[in-house]
């Protein structure tokens, strides 16, 4: 699992006097100081917080006691002023139990066996400018995400669960649906699929990363590999949904898993984004008004369709995914063809507008 750290509006900041702070984008904020003098904090991010007192929540994930961690700095440092990050963990008493200092790109972080809560700290060298992008923190493994995935693009992973009975011959692909500040494959809500299982994930400020002819070259090695005859592609928010039928066209004869149209909203914040990544919201909502919906499978959730609630959520609904049916044995190439008319040349006709 990779975490990742936004210095947002809300992140709490300090030493404003004489600063300016400009947030260019989610993963660009531009900090400039000529009167700061060097040791000094500037943001403070924390995983404990009371929102009753505080009025904000936490800023960071929970670590894992006794867990080894990479931590990477992501900030363009100016010519004479540079960013460093200070790790100070607490117990229950508020009493200080470690403390490290990140002065480089990468580091290694290994979290107390005993702390009850932690603070990171972006703290000033000199004086002058720097743009901050984001921190991730990433437990150590032999992958990307866990032992055993593959990195694909800088900000894409993938994970092939062999875990599996064959007793089918597709090959499911599932993608996460992508967040803002945490980066996982939801393995732990899919049920047995009785054939290998193609985990995909990005985060939200760089979903356009599914969308690469790498992600797709992979795909197609993986079908080799587990020979399969079909393939499947799942998506259970808006942009995994978007992204499943934009491999359907891709793959001759593949079929699509999606929840229900009205589950699949565009987010109501996307117009915070910049502007890129709003003309990509609204190229996925094409994709799904786009697609030919009596001949999608759909996920139904079960343990709400007797029992509608009107809370929206704000996190990806991954508990859809314990209801995802087993793949169905392919049917014949001229079957799957008849079943999707005109669909593929409706959205060429709208990609060239």
């Amino acid at each position: 699992m990779r975490y990742q750290i936004y210095w947002q509006p809300q992140t709490k900041l300090h030493e404003l006097q004489g600063a300016q702070v400009d947030f260019q984008a989610v993963d660009a904020v531009y900090y400039h100081n000529d009167f700061l003098p060097s040791g000094q904090v500037i943001a403070t991010w924390t995983d404990k917080r009371n929102y009753f007192f505080d009025k904000a929540l936490a800023d960071l994930p929970h670590l894992r006691p006794g867990q080894s961690y990479r931590s990477q700095l992501d900030v363009d440092q100016g010519d004479s002023m540079r960013a460093y990050l200070s790790f100070s963990f607490f117990d229950k008493e508020n009493q200080l139990v470690d403390q490290c200092y990140q002065n480089t790109d990468s580091f290694a972080l290994t979290v107390p066996s005993h702390y009850d809560h932690y603070r990171i700290e972006l703290l000033s060298a000199g004086r002058g400018s720097f743009t901050f992008h984001q921190l991730t923190l990433t437990e150590e493994n032999e992958g990307f995400l866990l032992a055993g995935d593959q990195q694909l693009t800088e900000n894409l992973g993938a994970y092939l669960d062999r875990t599996y009975q064959r007793s089918t011959r597709t090959l499911t692909v599932i993608f996460a649906e992508p967040r803002l500040k945490q980066l996982d494959y939801p393995r732990t809500f899919v049920p047995d699929q009785q054939q290998a299982v193609l985990y995909c994930s990005t985060d939200l400020v760089h979903c356009r990363a599914y969308q690469t002819d790498a992600l797709q070259t992979y795909i197609s090695q993986v079908k080799k590999e587990v020979k399969a005859k079909a393939l499947r592609f799942v998506g259970y928010g808006f942009l995994s949904a978007a992204t499943a039928l934009y491999y359907q066209e891709l793959f001759e004869g593949a079929t699509v898993c999606l929840p229900a149209p009205d589950l699949l909203a565009m987010p109501a914040s996307y117009e915070h984004l910049p502007g890129d990544l709003q003309t990509h919201f609204k190229q996925q909502a094409a994709l799904l008004a786009a697609a030919d919906w009596p001949q999608v499978q759909i996920i139904k959730d079960h343990s709400l369709a007797a029992n509608p609630s009107p809370v929206g959520l704000t996190h990806p609904n991954q508990a859809l995914l314990r209801h995802l049916p087993a793949p169905e044995q392919p049917n014949s190439l001229q079957k799957r063809k008849r079943a999707r008319p005109g669909q593929k040349q409706r959205l060429r006709d709208f990609f060239k507008k």
